[in-house]
């Protein structure tokens, strides 16, 4: 069975990550075995409501859409989840919090381009 990575985009959580619940996005990548894409999609979806659902406080309904869909040659582990607030900051943008896998591409990205280090 085919190996497959996804990257997802999700908004809208309610989580408790700090000192008191706000609204968060993520963006998570999974590694999923599955025989097609479109089965690939929904059982990384399944994954990361799994991983989050324990920290998820209020009864929102969250968004969560597929970025990239990619067939690797093997599973890994899957990577974390990169966080941000959905509050804006005066300048209207998000204030980003990295709380999971620092190295990756994106992140790296999202940390240049907030001036994080």
């Amino acid at each position: 069975m085919p190996w497959w990575k996804i990257v997802l985009h999700s908004e809208g959580w309610r989580l408790d990550i700090g000192d008191e619940p706000q609204e968060y996005g993520f963006y998570t990548t999974r590694y999923v075995s599955a025989e097609t894409a479109a089965e690939a999609k929904e059982a990384a979806r399944e994954d990361a409501r799994r991983e989050i659902g324990p920290m998820m406080r209020g009864s929102n309904e969250p968004s969560m859409r597929v970025e990239r869909v990619s067939e690797t040659e093997r599973g890994r582990a899957s990577a974390g989840f990169v966080f941000y607030r959905m509050t804006a900051c005066a300048e209207h943008e998000p204030q980003i919090k990295v709380v999971a896998d620092p190295f990756s591409n994106r992140v790296r990205r999202l940390m240049r381009r907030f001036r994080l280090r």
